[in-house]
């Protein structure tokens, strides 16, 4: 394992993986530092899939073998086209269930990416652990509207992502959104209502006055039958 650990820094990683391999079946070679490894031998090769099933296998032994590299490499698998499309959802839930907050910087400098997958998947990872701000969300939905070849479910999602944050920026984007002769534009302006409607309530109406009490009468006496 040290050899392989030096060959890794000296840019090696096809020595690094041959050296792993003559573990053979040792219990050792099975262990999460041995697969953090052969991880980040196999990441440096391009074999992307690979790489992330071995750090995904090690992560759920331990999860405290997750250092800055295998942060990063996750992390940046987001922004791959090479990563298997298919395996997307895991690498999401990896990375938010499995790292966590470590991963929750790196992913917001994802949310303006170039690829819309990309944003869409940082954004979801950050929101499955609980790390995502309003301000990840406007960031997320500008870029969406901003691309002129954003689909329309692309666009609908950002619409729906700007009416949860609700702030001024995202109001703004909506003004922008309800102008444009494209998909979303209706979604826009009802959004955009519900945001107006609620930083601005309708002033609630007096309640009619209750009628005045009437003034007792004086009391008289009352007359008695005669026996």
């Amino acid at each position: 394992m040290l050899r392989a650990t030096m060959l890794l820094t000296q840019k090696a990683p096809t020595a690094a993986l041959a050296e792993l391999d003559k573990l053979g079946g040792e219990p050792r070679a099975r262990t999460p530092r041995v697969s953090v490894l052969r991880g980040k031998a196999e990441q440096e090769l391009g074999q992307l899939g690979m790489a992330f099933a071995d750090f995904a296998a090690a992560l759920d032994e331990d999860k405290t073998v997750a250092d800055a590299q295998v942060v990063r490499a996750l992390v940046d698998d987001l922004d791959s086209d090479a990563f298997p499309v298919q395996w997307r959802s895991a690498l999401v839930h990896t990375i938010a269930e499995k790292i966590g907050p470590p991963a929750a910087d790196p992913l917001r400098g994802l949310t303006t990416a170039k690829m819309w997958r990309a944003r869409r998947d940082a954004l979801e990872a950050l929101e499955l652990m609980g790390r995502s701000r309003d301000e990840d969300r406007v960031a997320f939905a500008a870029a969406d509207l901003r691309d002129k070849a954003a689909s329309c479910p692309a666009v609908l999602a950002a619409v729906r992502v700007l009416g949860m944050a609700a702030n001024e920026k995202a109001a703004a984007l909506l003004r922008e959104a309800a102008a444009e002769k494209r998909c979303g534009s209706r979604e826009a302006k009802d959004a955009l209502r519900r945001i107006e409607r609620t930083a601005h309530p309708a002033p609630k109406s007096e309640p009619p006055a209750a009628p005045p009490v009437p003034t007792p009468a004086a009391s008289q006496a009352v007359p008695v039958a005669p026996e």
